[in-house]
């Protein structure tokens, strides 16, 4: 028994199934996550380490040619390359596509073990990082005031940076600018040498005095304590009151030998908002998370923080990318709205018939929510490639259900049964619209082995339409014969006569493309060699005039500037020279004559 004669048969059943069907495709509406693009992971990892107070040619000889000889023996590298600077080296290792990543950062790791030996003391261990798109901040926020920069510092970390970080799926939230707070031991030589000490030696001992210790348990009656040694510092004080030595019995504090301030660290970048000093926040979210959920989180997060804050003090958002994401989403919903309502448009045309147009027209919704729930089960992400290949299925989801629904019309038309000819309609052109199916999906199956980052962005196409038009198959072969054998009776059939403007839309088409399908019979020949110079034509003419690219362009309304100056040029200098720029850009008046 066919599938389609056991939906007939059990119309109930039917309508509960596609009722539960509604009811979990909008539950998987509301839980997909929602981004720009699609989860990619890069196959690129990162080598970073630090070593502070080297310049780029020590850096180069001691730290990244020692992990360059080494990384380099891992395999299926495509390309290395690496940056040695200031105080830090970077090695980038790109890999081939494909490559099971955290394969390869595990045997990334296992050689730089090998070469941490031949690093510096001084140098820190090298960091490998693999590059994900959702390392990218979706948020940046700036707060400025007219407030002092140290003040502003420690509202950012120790407020806004906390209540921030507790929002559900922000995995990360980074501060920079302003004046960070640090506690400095400057010592002198002359007589540090006289107590007969090395830094090195000062240094353990500064360390082995600022910590919190557990000191075991003190059992008290029926209690049990839990005993902790608490050593940290508090104050300036406390640091300067360390005992580092005794000579002839009589305790070397350190502030006998150093001067202990509390004071800034030293400033390596400068933020400006609004031509004012200021902080730059970094919201980072979890990676498979929603970026449009976590953003809308964050502003929540955000109002309640304004009312808070000091007189003065504001925090605003600079960059948004759930902004943008929301804009494109609500392109794309459009596109396929309006391509919806096209389609419901030309079936009316052709088949002159409300009902039967709106049994036709369940395919494309229902198909869509069915859709959802694959999307979600299988964990992909809504973005405009999903959506995309939902827009491009929509034409093709009626295409099954006109089929089935022109042949029952047709047996109806015959004087069978309602029921019976559904049946009948349904079955005599079941297989002939599950191989056309096939055909079409067996397209896109093919996109699934495409190597490469095309293969990637193609695969979440294929994924959509095929799921889109098995959607639209099983809707084609249950639901439109129930829905027929329900409420398409013999008068419903009967109002396609003549008079009506569908109608003689109908008539005017069809006798049209009578006419031309004789002529084409007629004339074989021509039709054959006129369809190939078309053909060689487009190909060696307008094919070659076509530009190609990878990504389409895209306006996010927002413009990046960057200024490099000379190697070596002071902070100061290059903050003047970014202000300078500043101000250029402040007055669009002055663009055209720069």
């Amino acid at each position: 028994m066919s599938i389609s004669r056991i939906a007939i048969r059990r119309p109930i059943s039917t309508f509960m199934v596609f009722a539960a069907i509604l009811v979990l495709g909008g539950f998987s509406l509301t839980r997909i996550a929602i981004d720009l693009y699609p989860d990619i992971s890069l196959p690129v990892i990162a080598v970073m380490t630090n070593y502070r107070g080297a310049g780029p040619a020590e850096v180069e000889n001691t730290v990244t040619e020692p992990l360059e000889k080494w990384v380099a023996t891992v395999n299926n590298i495509e390309h290395l390359d690496s940056t040695s600077r200031d105080g830090s080296s970077t090695i980038f290792i790109r890999f081939d596509w494909g490559v099971d990543m955290d394969q390869a950062a595990n045997d990334v790791r296992e050689r730089i073990s090998f070469a941490e030996t031949m690093l510096p003391d001084d140098a820190s261990k090298p960091l490998v990082i693999k590059f994900d798109p959702s390392l990218m901040p979706v948020m940046l926020l700036s707060l400025s005031g007219n407030i002092d920069l140290a003040k502003l510092r420690h509202l950012a970390d120790e407020t806004i940076k906390y209540k921030l970080e507790q929002v559900e799926d922000v995995a990360s939230v980074n501060v920079s600018g302003g004046k960070e707070r640090e506690i400095q031991v400057l010592v002198d030589r002359n007589r540090l040498a006289s107590v007969d000490l090395s830094l090195d030696h000062l240094l353990r001992i500064i360390r082995a005095e600022n910590l919190n210790l557990p000191a075991g348990f003190l059992e008290s009656g029926p209690d049990e304590f839990l005993v902790r040694t608490i050593g940290e510092f508090e104050t300036v004080d406390q640091i300067g009151n360390v005992v580092i030595a005794y000579r002839n019995r009589t305790p070397i504090y350190l502030k006998d030998v150093a001067q202990i301030k509390d004071s800034f660290k030293e400033r390596r970048n400068e933020v400006f908002v609004n031509g004012k000093p200021g902080i730059i926040i970094q919201v980072q979210k979890q990676s498979g998370t929603n970026t449009v959920r976590v953003a809308s989180a964050v502003h929540q997060q955000l109002e309640q923080l304004k009312g808070n804050l000091p007189p003065g003090v504001q925090i605003e958002t600079i960059f948004d990318t759930s902004e943008f994401i929301n804009e494109s989403i609500a392109q794309l919903r459009q596109t396929a709205v309006l391509g919806g309502i096209i389609c419901l448009v030309v079936v009316f045309l052709f088949l002159v018939s409300f009902p039967s147009t709106l049994i036709i027209f369940t395919a494309i919704p229902i198909s869509i929510l069915v859709t959802f729930i694959f999307l979600y089960s299988a964990e992909l992400t809504l973005n405009f490639l999903t959506l995309g290949g939902l827009a491009l299925g929509v034409g093709l989801m009626v295409d099954n259900a006109i089929v089935v629904l022109e042949n029952i019309f047709r047996h109806r038309e015959r004087g069978k049964p309602v029921k019976e000819a559904a049946i009948a309609g349904t079955d005599e052109v079941g297989m002939a619209i599950i191989a056309s199916t096939l055909t079409t999906l067996v397209v896109f199956l093919s996109l699934l082995f495409t190597t490469g980052i095309a293969g990637i962005f193609l695969r979440y196409i294929a994924y959509t339409v095929i799921f889109s038009l098995s959607a639209s198959l099983i809707v084609a072969l249950t639901l439109i014969p129930v829905l027929s054998s329900k409420y398409l009776s013999m008068k419903k059939v009967e109002k396609k006569g003549e008079g009506s403007f569908g109608r003689r839309v109908n008539d005017y088409v069809e006798a049209r493309y009578t006419t031309i399908l004789n002529w084409a019979l007629g004339h074989r020949k021509t039709v054959i060699l006129g369809s190939l110079s078309i053909l060689i034509a487009l190909l060696f003419f307008l094919v070659p005039r076509i530009g190609s690219e990878f990504m389409p362009r895209t306006d996010q309304g927002q413009i990046n500037l960057s200024l490099e100056t000379p190697l070596g040029t002071r902070l100061g200098l290059t903050s003047e020279a970014a202000r300078e720029v500043e101000e250029i850009v402040r007055q669009p008046g002055k663009w055209k004559k720069s």
